[in-house]
């Protein structure tokens, strides 16, 4: 919010400014974080590459994979259209990821929160956010988020090591605080 309201006042306008603001439903259950259970990742959102940049987010979470073979990944979401969810699927095939990745579609809101509590990482990552709501519902059902480290919303909500971890690519920097993650 202060990074929109900054955009804002600088305009010479006569502009009013109303915060609106956002929030999610409190769940009915949480991640559970402790134990020795396999790492268990989730992305949340829209499965395209202009803005969400799904094949690099595969592409990292391939790398995971690779450095924490137990580990299991989901994608929740669904693409623009039929052949957006047919090339994040053709992607995963290449990367000789299917049954390694999971994907699942459209989960209905009122079901929403229970599935992110059989995670413990959420890894939003894409390349601009104003507020994202899915950040909020992992934050709301205790996971850990690691995200791309971008102007807005994130970094209003994610605070370093203390609500999540925020991340300079998708690449080695994302990797690396997965892995720190699965020993923490």
């Amino acid at each position: 919010k202060k990074h929109m309201t900054g955009l804002f006042r600088k305009k010479p306008q006569r502009t009013h400014l109303c915060v609106i603001p956002s929030g999610v439903p409190f769940p009915s259950q949480f991640a559970y974080q402790g134990g020795d259970a396999e790492l268990r990742v989730v992305y949340v959102g829209r499965l395209v590459q202009e803005q969400k940049r799904i094949f690099d987010v595969i592409d990292g979470l391939t790398k995971v994979l690779e450095a924490l073979p137990e580990a299991t990944v989901c994608l929740i979401g669904h693409g623009s259209s039929r052949a957006d969810e047919l090339a994040v699927d053709n992607r995963i095939n290449e990367l000789g990821m299917t049954g390694k990745i999971q994907r699942i579609g459209i989960v209905e809101p009122h079901r929403l929160h229970d599935l992110l509590s059989q995670f413990h990482v959420m890894v939003p990552l894409s390349d601009n956010e104003g507020t994202p709501g899915a950040v909020m519902d992992g934050m709301a059902c205790g996971l850990m988020l690691v995200c791309l480290d971008i102007p807005g919303g994130v970094r209003e909500l994610v605070k370093y090591e203390v609500t999540g971890i925020l991340v300079v690519n998708r690449k080695e920097s994302f990797v690396n605080a997965i892995v720190r993650l699965s020993r923490d």
